[in-house]
Protein backbone atom coordinates (compact mmCIF):
# COMPACT_ATOMS: atom_id res chain seq x y z
CA UNK A 1 0.00 0.00 0.00
CA UNK A 2 2.87 2.40 0.86
CA UNK A 3 4.41 2.28 -2.59
CA UNK A 4 0.81 2.74 -3.87
CA UNK A 5 0.73 6.07 -1.62
CA UNK A 6 4.04 7.71 -2.72
CA UNK A 7 4.21 6.45 -6.67
CA UNK A 8 4.03 9.67 -9.09
CA UNK A 9 1.02 8.44 -10.76
CA UNK A 10 -2.66 9.43 -11.32
CA UNK A 11 -4.32 6.77 -8.66
CA UNK A 12 -8.06 6.33 -8.17
CA UNK A 13 -7.92 5.92 -4.20
CA UNK A 14 -11.30 4.85 -3.96
CA UNK A 15 -11.34 2.04 -6.47
CA UNK A 16 -7.84 0.98 -5.20
CA UNK A 17 -9.56 0.57 -1.91
CA UNK A 18 -12.25 -1.73 -2.52
CA UNK A 19 -9.83 -3.67 -4.70
CA UNK A 20 -7.56 -4.76 -2.06
CA UNK A 21 -8.17 -6.78 0.93
CA UNK A 22 -9.44 -4.41 4.25
CA UNK A 23 -6.92 -5.87 6.27
CA UNK A 24 -4.04 -3.73 4.46
CA UNK A 25 -5.47 -0.54 5.38
CA UNK A 26 -6.68 -1.53 8.54
CA UNK A 27 -3.04 -2.67 9.01
CA UNK A 28 -1.32 0.59 7.01
CA UNK A 29 -3.36 2.92 9.43
CA UNK A 30 -2.52 1.03 12.36
CA UNK A 31 0.91 1.13 12.00
CA UNK A 32 0.63 5.17 11.90
CA UNK A 33 -1.87 6.35 14.30
CA UNK A 34 -1.43 6.12 17.91
CA UNK A 35 -5.12 7.36 19.14
CA UNK A 36 -7.28 9.21 17.82
CA UNK A 37 -9.35 11.96 20.21
CA UNK A 38 -13.62 12.10 20.20
CA UNK A 39 -15.20 14.32 21.62
CA UNK A 40 -19.59 14.20 21.26
CA UNK A 41 -19.28 12.34 18.27
CA UNK A 42 -16.43 14.60 16.58
CA UNK A 43 -13.03 13.99 16.31
CA UNK A 44 -10.93 16.18 17.66
CA UNK A 45 -7.48 15.13 17.25
CA UNK A 46 -5.15 12.44 15.99
CA UNK A 47 -1.63 11.73 16.88
CA UNK A 48 0.19 10.09 14.49
CA UNK A 49 3.50 7.69 15.67
CA UNK A 50 5.71 10.34 14.99
CA UNK A 51 4.90 12.42 16.86
CA UNK A 52 2.66 15.13 15.09
CA UNK A 53 -0.81 15.65 16.60
CA UNK A 54 -3.52 17.03 13.95
CA UNK A 55 -6.09 18.83 16.28
CA UNK A 56 -9.55 19.83 14.48
CA UNK A 57 -11.03 22.81 15.01
CA UNK A 58 -15.56 23.19 13.93
CA UNK A 59 -17.44 25.71 13.64
CA UNK A 60 -20.33 26.02 15.67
Amino acid sequence: MYEQLVQDSYIDYEKYIRAIDPAVPKSFLISIIDHIDVDDGRVTAIAFKNGITHRFTYKN
